[in-house]
Parts: structure tokens; sequence; C-alpha cells
């Protein structure tokens, strides 16, 4: 006797769940707007020091934070309650862009308050991610967990695109205010639409040696070790390259309007 036909999973169930579909929107808002931010503040602050080497500095100053963030402070997204830590996080990415959007603040600042959000990055999207197994039982997580990464994916090359297109009709602090807009959505989309729960409840030890002991567990696994570094390797590499970006395509101008000329 043959088993009865598994029922196939579609992305309508997915959206279905209405908790999956505001963390849906907060990683949309949050790898968009973080696009947008990245290249204005980076257009403009080749534009105030003419210098390519801070320019990639303010482009990738996050990333190093955030292994950083993630080797010590994961575990406290098992600590503190979903809702708060998200609007928390969304209020810090907000105030931080808004000061960037006054251009106020000396290069050795902003490097600083990027710094601080790359920290805690990490921390956010734990709580978003791993939320995820319990809301979307058995294939519902694995078609959930591929949607969201081909749509961070999607949103941080779209984010970019529409930050070319708003630096072309607006100033860098301009765009700067629109990247710090999607920030305080999020921040409101969190506080309203999620619930005031714990993701799982953490170990008995403190945030800092907790998080490095589950850490440990997984880069002492073969297997596990293999796919974080084939998944953390081509991410870090392009952000090398990606930093030069801004002064590349101001030399490619320059270039072009001087041919013109002649």
């Amino acid at each position: 006797m043959s088993a009865p036909p598994v029922a196939s999973v579609r992305y309508r169930d997915v959206f279905g769940v209405p908790e999956f579909r505001v963390l849906f929107v907060l990683q949309t808002l949050q790898a968009g707007g973080e696009s947008i931010r990245i290249i204005a503040l980076s257009v403009l602050t080749f534009e105030e020091t003419g210098s390519s080497l801070a320019a990639a500095i303010v482009f990738g100053a996050g990333m190093l934070p955030y292994v950083v963030g993630g080797a010590f402070l994961l575990s406290l997204a098992d600590r503190v309650p979903g809702r708060r830590l998200l609007t928390a996080f969304h209020l810090l990415r907000f105030a931080v862009i808004a000061v960037f959007a006054l251009d106020a603040v000396p290069l050795p600042v902003t490097i600083l308050l990027l710094v601080v959000v790359g920290l805690f990055a990490p921390v956010g999207s734990a709580a978003v991610q791993g939320r995820l197994p319990a809301l979307l039982p058995g294939d519902q997580y694995v078609l959930g967990r591929s949607l969201f990464t081909m749509t961070a994916a999607c949103s941080q090359v779209a984010g970019q695109g529409v930050g070319g297109l708003l630096l072309s009709v607006l100033t860098p602090s301009g765009t700067l205010w629109l990247a710090a807009g999607t920030a305080g959505m999020a921040a409101l989309t969190a506080h309203l639409g999620l619930p005031d729960t714990i993701m799982k409840r953490g170990g008995s030890s403190g945030t800092l040696r907790e998080t490095w002991r589950v850490n440990r567990v997984l880069l002492g696994g073969r297997t596990t070790r293999g796919l974080l570094l084939a998944v953390w390797l081509p991410i870090a590499m392009s952000v090398g390259a990606e930093g030069v970006l801004v002064p590349y395509a101001t030399g490619l101008g320059l270039a072009l309007i001087h041919i013109l000329r002649f």
C-alpha cells in the first residue's frame, strides 16, 4: 500500500502566519534602508573628504563590529522580549542615521556610531531568525528561511539602486533622511506588530559566556564550520570590493566628462 501524498507547502501558507509577515516586513525595511544608508553616507564622506580610504571605511565600518557582536552578544536575543529588542534596535538605527543626515559630526564620530550599530546588528538579526522555527513547522521553515535569504539579497540590490537614483535628485543628507524613515517605520512595525515574548529562554550563564559557549559548539563541528565559512567568506570579500565603488564611479564619471569635452 502506497503512502498518502504529502501536502506541498506554498508561499501563501508561510505568509498566512501573521507574525511571519511582520518579521518579513522588518527584514525588508532593514535590508533596503541599510543599503540606501550605506551608499548615501559613503557619497557624503567622499564629497567632504575627497578620500577614497575614508569612503571605503565608512562603507564597510559596520562589518567587523558585526563579527564581534555575533561572537559575544547573540544570547541577548534569547533573554530580551522580541518586541522590545527589535523596537530598541531599529530606534537606535533611526537615531544614528538621523545624526548622519544632519551632517554635523566629524569622521571619527561617524565611524564610532557605525561600530555601535554594527555591534548590535547581529542581535537584531538573531531575534528575527530565531523566531522562525517556532512560527513555521517542518517544510514551512525551509521555505520561510529561503524566502528571507532571497528577499534580503534583493532588498540590498534594490536599495543600492534606489539610493543611487535618490542621490541623483536629492542631496546625500536628504537621502539619509529617507533611510532614517525606513528605520523609524521598522521600529513602529516591531512595536505594534510583535508579541512581547522572549524568543527562547537563554542559559543561566552571562550573555558573553553563553554566546561564546554556543559559538564554540558551532565552530567545533566540521560540517557546521564549513557551512558557516562558505557563507561568511564570499560576503566579506564582496564588501571589500564594494567599499571602493563610490570613488571608482566618481573617477569614471570624471574620465567620461573629460572625453566628451575633447
